[in-house]
């Protein structure tokens, strides 16, 4: 997957993993976030999201899955990945017992600082 720039304004164009391009033309401005520590906190993904927009303010570890997701400071079997301090545009992952529907919750725990996890939809 890749992400490409097209100058001079904030239109995105994103590869999917079959290498076929989706414009991503404004932010929703749906967006929530949260602050994050050494203990799990847990955010809703805007509904019917595609492609969210994830921005840290320090090195955390995520996972997507639904209202009972936690993230642990491993890369386990549980799914929770490292995301480091910056933003990242992301698909929103299928939940793996029915995969017509994206996850619905993203967990965040801290990898050392506190800081802050936001995630806003792209139209």
């Amino acid at each position: 997957m890749s992400i490409k720039r097209l100058a001079p304004t904030d239109e995105y164009i994103f590869e999917t993993h079959r290498h076929q391009p989706l414009q991503i033309t404004r932010w929703s401005e749906n967006r929530v976030a949260t602050a994050f520590s050494a203990i799990t906190a847990r955010l809703t993904i805007p509904a019917d999201a595609v492609l969210v927009e994830i921005v840290a303010s320090e090195n955390c570890f995520i996972n997507f899955g639904d209202n009972t997701v936690e993230a642990t400071t491993t890369i386990a079997s549980d799914g929770s990945r490292l995301f480091l301090a910056g933003t990242q545009i992301v698909p929103v992952p299928l939940d793996a017992q029915d995969p017509r529907v994206p996850f619905t919750h993203v967990a965040v725990v801290a990898e050392a600082a506190d800081g802050v996890l936001q995630v806003e939809e792209l139209e």
